[in-house]
């Protein structure tokens, strides 16, 4: 998620839709860490209280991605 905020914002100079596009980016790979995080904890490589925290957390950036999102559009 960070790295795809770092390029993005490294090429907003160039195009805010460029930008706006690797939020998008940013969000979907959150999505994908959110699986990972299940399925770690399906096979019982992390404890599941750290998974619910990491969940929350994801949760908590990803509202504040769609937000930027929004201003974006």
């Amino acid at each position: 998620m960070c790295a795809n905020l770092g390029e993005g914002f490294a090429k907003q100079r160039d195009s805010k839709k460029a930008f706006a596009r690797y939020v998008s980016l940013s969000l979907g790979s959150g999505g994908e860490v959110r699986i990972w995080l299940q399925y770690a904890s399906d096979l019982e490589y992390v404890d599941k209280a750290m998974v619910l925290e990491l969940k929350e957390r994801y949760l908590e950036i990803s509202k504040m991605l769609r937000g930027l999102s929004l201003c974006l559009s």
